[in-house]
């Protein structure tokens, strides 16, 4: 069909028809040798088909092109502010759009079209910024969910930023194993501020009370996931920490309760501009001077050094002890310690301090309890399960036992049953040849009846009465 006969008969042709006709005429187009004069028809009447008052035609025409390198760029570009269901699939698929262009999309585009985009087969560092940077929540969760995508630390970061608070992005993010110590530390925090909110719109607890709740439990989560992070990435979570302003002296000193030494002297180097190495070297050489110089130079409370300085004195004692001490206790045993050492003190901030180590240790207290039962209830289930497992090798060697009786048992029957068997075969054969030579001998030897005696009825009676004889002893003694 010439193309000015396709346009004359598109204009009366149902809706079935002229979807499977401008799919063909695209198709053709993109694959099927033209001429010059054919080509220009082919884009005049695919043109002209974008007016079609029939989504489904134009839907058509958009998966018939959407895939290819060459397909008419003023064509693609319009279908990409068609309906959502066409430009989606233009957006997503169509390698014809520059970054420069699918960028500006972003930012002006429906949410329809910044999910299309960012799940792209290629998306490059800028587009992926474009997302994190104004996407809504299902355009970042689409980008996060992209294997293809190559987006930096910073992406993921401002990412957190700005939808950390939605479950499904933080459930996505923090299950990724290489994600930085920073970033789920900001994604916890996003949390706890989604939790504030919710109990104090239930009116569960006042909101100093649950403000502070929420703060105690980020900053020991925050203190775990240090534990589990490179010096790299310590590095950045002191970096927002002290940027964000949670990098306080009740921070600093839970840390050293809770035994992320590391931390601590990360944030003590980048407060006083001292290497961390210098910090732990003060620290473990217990060169007490140097250490307050620098405590002092990192601008924090010198009212509370001693406090500081007694925290890391006690986990020294309490690591070089020679018994061993459960890892789990040893926290609680500091701050009780620093509690018991500092009650009655009259400094107005060690007593701040004092408090919060009084609910460090009560912390401590119950997270030692929870670990202490937790351990008892695995020892009991270790035992259980050795107990369990050695009565299952029991049984089973009972069973292998019983099983091995009564094979050999069996094989020992058949083995007797075969013996006798042969037994009986080798004796009916011995007997039988014995018999046998015994009649033959019997039949050659003694049953000749002499020629003297032929026609002697008394001699042959006695010699057959004698042979019979012979016979029934045979017989005997072969039974």
């Amino acid at each position: 069909m010439v193309i000015e006969d396709f346009l004359s008969w598109v204009q009366t042709a149902p809706v079935p028809k002229r979807a499977q006709a401008v799919s063909a005429l695209a198709r053709a187009y993109l694959h099927s040798q033209m001429t010059y004069d054919e080509r220009s028809a082919a884009v005049s009447a695919m043109t002209v088909l974008l007016e079609d008052p029939s989504s489904r035609v134009r839907f058509s025409l958009a998966d018939a092109l959407a895939s290819s390198k060459n397909a008419p760029r003023h064509i693609i570009m319009a279908l990409a502010t068609d309906s959502a269901e066409i430009s989606s699939l233009i957006l997503a698929r169509s390698p014809v759009f520059c970054d420069g262009e699918l960028v500006d999309l972003v930012a002006s585009g429906r949410v329809e079209q910044q999910i299309a985009i960012a799940c792209r087969g290629h998306i490059s560092s800028a587009l992926c910024g474009a997302i994190a940077e104004v996407g809504v929540v299902e355009a970042c969760l689409g980008l996060l969910m992209n294997k293809s995508a190559r987006y930096s630390k910073k992406i993921a970061h401002r990412i957190a930023e700005r939808h950390g608070s939605n479950a499904e992005i933080r459930k996505l993010m923090l299950s990724d194993e290489n994600l930085n110590a920073d970033i789920r530390v900001l994604l916890i925090e996003k949390l706890g501020e989604k939790l504030g909110n919710f109990v104090q719109s239930k009116n569960w607890l006042s909101k100093r009370r649950s403000d502070t709740t929420i703060r105690d439990a980020l900053d020991r989560s925050s203190i775990v996931c240090a534990a589990n992070a490179d010096d790299d990435q310590v590095d950045q979570l002191v970096d927002w920490l002290i940027k964000s302003e949670k990098l306080t002296t009740a921070y600093l000193l839970r840390t050293i309760c809770m035994g992320n030494i590391t931390l601590f002297c990360q944030a003590l180097s980048r407060l006083s501009d001292i290497p961390a190495v210098r910090i732990e070297a003060m620290i473990s050489q217990k060169r007490h001077s140097a250490f307050r110089a620098a405590y002092i130079k990192s601008g924090m409370p010198v009212q509370a050094f001693d406090v500081f300085s007694t925290a890391l004195s006690v986990w020294q004692e309490l690591l070089s002890e020679p018994e061993w001490i459960s890892r789990a206790r040893m926290p609680y045993l500091v701050t009780r310690q620093l509690v018991e050492k500092y009650r009655g003190d009259q400094n107005e901030v060690v007593d701040e301090l004092l408090l919060l180590l009084q609910k460090i240790s009560s912390d401590m207290a119950r997270e030692e309890a929870r670990t202490h039962v937790v351990e008892l209830a695995r020892k009991r289930a270790d035992k259980l399960a050795a107990d369990c497992t050695a009565k299952i090798q029991l049984a089973a060697l009972g069973a292998a036992t019983q099983t091995a009786s009564e094979t050999y048992h069996q094989q020992v029957t058949q083995d007797v049953e075969d013996i006798d068997e042969q037994f009986t075969r080798d004796m009916e054969a011995t007997i039988a040849r014995s018999l046998e030579n015994d009649i033959i001998e019997i039949s050659e030897n003694d049953m000749r009846v002499p020629t003297t005696a032929a026609n002697d009825r008394s001699a042959i009676k006695q010699e057959a009465e004698t042979i019979e004889v012979l016979e029934v002893s045979l017989m005997s003694n072969a039974a």
